[in-house]
């Protein structure tokens, strides 16, 4: 019993004091202002630089035409040649993924009614990232 009384306040104690933390990023970036001025000013000027972006371009990211194009580039890490996978199988993964951002895939159907009302095409597509040669 008092095994779990002391459970149960160590318990409490850890989530009141981890509820009271900052959020990490917000640290890390006021170390970074202190410590390392020029990488602050970059990371500050990236993030204006998107700000005026959003403002700049609020239709086309709204309108529900654009189809978003994401590279993909896939690494296959393998110790045997039995454990290594064909072209094929990496085509036809970028193939389901795309068919579930476009909502293509065969079991939308069965999508909670709960989500169904907000559930759509993303106009997200996946593509193998061109490269310039094969290593």
């Amino acid at each position: 019993m008092k095994k779990i009384i002391l459970n149960t306040i160590m318990f409490m104690l850890c989530t009141s004091v981890y509820g009271q933390r900052t959020c990490g990023s917000e640290l890390n970036l006021t170390q970074i202002q202190q410590t390392d001025p020029a990488r602050y000013q970059r990371i500050m000027d990236l993030e204006n630089q998107i700000q005026e972006y959003l403002r700049k371009s609020p239709k086309q990211r709204s309108d529900p035409q654009t189809i978003i194009y994401i590279p993909v580039v896939v690494h296959i890490v393998y110790n045997t040649i039995a454990q290594n996978i064909s072209d094929e199988q990496v085509y036809s993964q970028i193939q389901v993924l795309n068919e579930d951002y476009l909502r293509l895939n065969a079991d939308r159907t069965q999508t909670p009614s709960a989500f169904a009302s907000v559930a759509g095409d993303a106009n997200i597509q996946f593509v193998l990232a061109k490269t310039s040669a094969k290593s």
